[in-house]
């Protein structure tokens, strides 16, 4: 596939023509049980290196309808980043499942899969209209589209298409979703992978013995990333100098500030291309390139592959894991 700003990334909800991984296949189960949408957020990157645990892209990000039109635009796309962000936080804090509702009104499931006390990553389970809350919800988006300066009428049209479900049925899901979460963990033990390689010095639980300011740092980057972002405008937001950002910021993450910013912005990136719903220049511009051809060679440093191949082949190689506080969408 040709890297260029024209080039639609299509057929990469299914890139192969692999059969689905076990993880896979109970996602396919549990979907087909009614009309929650399921998704895995993998902070650690376990899933690359354990073969079932791998998941096609539309099992990796939120992509029903109503989700996909409020990422249409940079200022969505980030608004949805920022919900999620949150939630991985609060849902790694507790290491225990929750529900509640997005900051468009829609309602999920949230449950960490936490194996030898370490949270490997967070399933999602959701992306409903629960029965009852439609009111609070359509106030969440109209307050949501006054801050943006934006028409809510096409967001309110989608929410009221959302699927409706009540408060027992999402009950009677949950113990689902968390016999799928006690699966994965199964399945994990099976392969044994060593535990010391999914540890992040960033990750959300070794996150309070970082220094502040990187922890400032990595939040600005992570809020921000989409934004024109240097380590000088950073250090400003901080009210510090560059050089002893850069300098504290290299010493307990063991990665530069500016390799930093691409590298959440490649990641970032990398879950857009599984979409295949944008063109490779819409996605450069989404996640904070200027310039499509500085975003492949990026791409393609960091990664190992161009963006095309990776829409293809999407675990042929993968980032090598940047220390992280917070995680994406």
């Amino acid at each position: 596939m040709a890297d260029s700003s024209s080039a639609h990334v299509g057929a990469a909800k299914n890139p192969s023509n692999d059969p689905p991984s076990l993880l896979g296949q109970l996602f396919l189960l549990l979907e087909q049980s009614g009309p929650l949408k399921l998704s895995f957020e993998d902070l650690t990157g376990i899933s690359y290196d354990v073969p079932d645990l791998r998941l096609r892209t539309d099992h990796r990000i939120h992509c029903g309808e109503f989700c996909m039109l409020a990422k249409s635009t940079q200022a969505g796309h980030l608004g949805c980043i920022r919900n999620k962000l949150a939630c991985n936080r609060l849902a790694t804090r507790r290491a225990e499942g929750f529900r509640g509702m997005c900051h468009l009104g829609l309602t999920e499931w949230v449950e960490p899969l936490t194996y030898h006390g370490r949270v490997l990553g967070v399933f999602y389970y959701g992306s409903v209209l629960q029965r009852g809350t439609e009111r609070a919800g359509r106030r969440k988006i109209e307050a949501y589209a006054r801050r943006r300066g934006i028409d809510a009428t096409a967001l309110l049209a989608a929410y009221a298409r959302a699927p409706r479900v009540s408060a027992e049925e999402l009950e009677r899901q949950h113990t689902r979703l968390k016999t799928v979460v006690a699966l994965a963990g199964r399945i994990i033990d099976a392969h044994g992978p060593p535990l010391d390689r999914y540890r992040t010095e960033m990750s959300a639980t070794n996150f309070q013995k970082v220094p502040p300011l990187v922890q400032a740092a990595m939040r600005q980057v992570q809020r921000h990333y989409a934004e024109p972002l240097t380590v000088e405008r950073i250090a400003a937001a901080l009210k510090c100098h560059p050089d002893y950002l850069s300098r504290v910021f290299k010493q307990a993450a063991h990665v530069g500030l500016a390799d930093y910013i691409l590298r959440v912005r490649i990641d970032h990136a990398r879950n857009l291309i599984g979409t295949g719903k944008l063109t490779l220049g819409e996605i450069a511009w989404q996640v904070g390139f200027q310039d499509q051809s500085h975003f492949n060679r990026v791409f393609k440093r960091l990664v190992g592959v161009t963006p095309g191949h990776f829409s293809a082949h999407p675990f042929d190689r993968r980032i090598d894991p940047a220390p992280q506080s917070e995680t994406s969408d």
